[in-house]
């Protein structure tokens, strides 16, 4: 067949063509146009070994302190539900976001309660490592800017009051850990020099001032 055979055909099924073209084109600018746009919002979190943790993983040899997994469970503390049941708390307490949700519930676009669930919250969030940093990127996302704004927040505070709990009670943790050793060297030095005075007494040796100017007039003579 010559290019005139594919022309005819065309022709005679231009009608189905222009028909399929129009429904396309009409399906797509129905959903952009009733879609309902997705806003995001970011924040990074910088990871710091603090001095003291340094000083105390040099100490102990702590595998949770400056190691490689711990980078990793920062991620997955973030996504845990401690902290999402946190930010859920300060997001239901926000002015601003109950306000937000009571109007999508009004509009029929959203819920009957200003609430928002775990699973929403979860579904939401983004938690990722940025490459050859020490950086955690959160994002999270929202039927406007400032919704995903005021939940990015919310997530990342809440992080952070967990973080700082863990934190004092590494502390603490350590606090109680070094007491016990310093009770258990107290102890151990007691006994040593209960043993050293009593090897002295078996040697008939004067102990403290006296015996050391005794032990002197002896050698001077």
């Amino acid at each position: 067949p010559d290019l005139r055979d594919y022309w005819r055909i065309i022709l005679r099924g231009r009608w189905y063509i222009i028909a399929s073209f129009v429904v396309i084109v009409a399906l797509t600018a129905f959903f952009t146009f009733t879609a309902r746009p997705v806003y995001e919002a970011s924040a990074k979190i910088l990871i710091e070994q603090s001095k003291t943790s340094a000083g105390i993983s040099g100490l102990f040899s702590s595998p949770g302190i400056g190691s490689k997994n711990d980078f990793g469970n920062r991620i997955q503390v973030i996504r845990s539900r401690p902290v999402l049941e946190a930010a859920q708390e300060k997001l239901e307490k926000n002015e601003q976001f109950v306000a937000l949700r009571r109007g999508k519930s009004s509009a029929g676009n959203g819920g009957n309660s200003y609430s928002i669930s775990l699973g929403e919250l979860a579904s939401r969030l983004t938690v990722r490592g940025l490459p050859g940093t020490d950086i955690i990127e959160v994002k999270a996302t929202g039927s406007s800017p400032l919704e995903a704004k005021l939940i990015t927040n919310a997530i990342v505070e809440a992080y952070q009051e967990k973080d700082t709990s863990l934190a004092r009670k590494a502390i603490s943790s350590t606090k109680t850990f070094l007491a016990q050793q310093l009770k258990t060297v107290e102890a151990e030095l007691e006994l040593s020099e209960k043993q050293a005075m009593e090897f002295q007494r078996q040697l008939g040796l004067e102990l403290g001032e006296a015996g050391v100017r005794q032990k002197l007039t002896q050698l001077t003579s």
